[in-house]
């Protein structure tokens, strides 16, 4: 279903990903994995109450720190890769926690970095790797899209 969604407020999204991802692993707080997943996964869920939109809309458009940039498309593809984010970053928490071993901080660590690259990546040259994966999946009909509210 094509939408108005607000591609800043998407933006805004990587943004906070990429700055609580890298707080987390300078200060080795895995904990901030875990809260920043639970966000990701919830607003994915339910877009209404996504942490992050909602600092977006009454903090970041009100101050015009970043003004809205709507385009017409789809939001699913967008929800999707923010759950599925969500889900990678709890998995490296739960490495991180309960695995207790030099491999599982590389790895716990390494697959958290990936996330923050990718919010990156979706950043600077508006390449969302999930979008991307999302598509595949439905292209390859093992995901139909189900189009929810939009992320800001």
């Amino acid at each position: 279903m094509i939408e108005k969604i607000d591609k800043n407020g998407i933006k805004f999204n990587q943004i906070l990903i990429v700055l609580l991802v890298s707080v987390s692993f300078i200060t080795n707080n895995p904990w901030l994995l875990a809260v920043t997943s639970i966000i990701m996964i919830i607003g994915s869920i339910f877009p209404e109450a996504s942490l992050f939109r909602l600092i977006y809309l009454n903090i970041i458009k009100p101050m015009r720190i970043m003004k809205p940039h709507f385009a017409q498309e789809s939001n699913a593809p967008h929800l999707f890769a923010h759950g599925f984010g969500g889900i990678v970053l709890l998995i490296s928490f739960i490495i991180l926690q309960f695995i207790n071993s030099q491999y599982a901080l590389i790895t716990g660590w390494s697959i958290a970095l990936i996330v923050a690259v990718l919010a990156f990546i979706n950043i600077t040259l508006n390449f969302c790797t999930g979008c991307f994966i999302y598509f595949q999946l439905q292209k390859s009909g093992l995901l139909h899209s189900k189009s929810k509210e939009s992320h800001a």
